[in-house]
């Protein structure tokens, strides 16, 4: 959605005046493109004009894109590493396709550290109807027949990923996945994610829970 060059410019001088460091570099899906057809175009001008950010990230598809072959997004991901210092997942519904994926672009040579997309607490409903939106609706068809994935009920009809993240603990302690962290997709139910955040964290630092290391007392 940027124009050109000079509107590109714009929007860099908008930055630095109001002092962003971080951004993070999507190509969109707009029907009425700019010049920058893409985000490693986006990424590329970036770096030519000279800009310098403490932090770029950008997107990547576990579970595919709607209108992009994983053939071109992985080469896209290849690219984009020059300029990027992390990526940030699309929300996942299914672990086993994300585990799959984690080590597929591990093995193309890709090193960006990972923030995995996952839902916050939300209805199931809610959850079917943006799966279909962002073009996942077959993993959510998956998930809505594993509902151990779901994890606990928050309140009524409402679940928080613990499964979900539970099931590919394995793969976070992978040393090749580095999976730097979370990217929750609220969905502007921020106080119900936050107590599951929470619970979560607090589960997890029970001493009960934690699981011994080879060695550890």
């Amino acid at each position: 959605m940027i124009r050109d060059r000079a509107h590109l410019s714009d929007l860099l001088a908008r930055l630095r005046a109001a002092g962003l460091r971080r951004v993070f570099v999507v190509g969109g899906d707009t029907k009425d493109a700019g010049e920058f057809p893409d985000g490693i175009a986006l990424l590329r001008a970036i770096h030519e004009a000279g800009e310098s950010f403490e932090e770029i990230g950008v997107p990547a598809y576990p579970e595919g894109h709607p209108s992009i072959s994983n053939d071109v997004l992985m080469r896209a991901l290849h690219d984009k590493q020059q300029y990027a210092h992390y990526m940030t997942t699309q929300m996942s519904f299914n672990p086993a396709a994300v585990a799959d994926w984690i080590f597929r672009v591990r093995s193309a040579g890709i090193t960006l550290p990972i923030y995995l997309g996952v839902p916050g607490v939300l209805e199931l409903t809610k959850l079917m109807a943006i799966a279909a939106r962002i073009g996942v609706a077959d993993s959510a068809r998956f998930l809505a027949k594993h509902l151990g994935l779901l994890g606990h009920i928050a309140h009524p009809g409402s679940f928080g990923a613990d499964a979900f993240l539970r099931s590919l603990a394995d793969t976070f302690a992978h040393p090749v996945a580095n999976v730097a962290g979370l990217h929750v997709f609220t969905m502007n139910q921020v106080r119900p994610t936050v107590a599951w955040h929470q619970r979560l964290s607090a589960e997890l630092a029970s001493p009960s829970t934690r699981v011994a290391r080879p060695g550890s007392d």
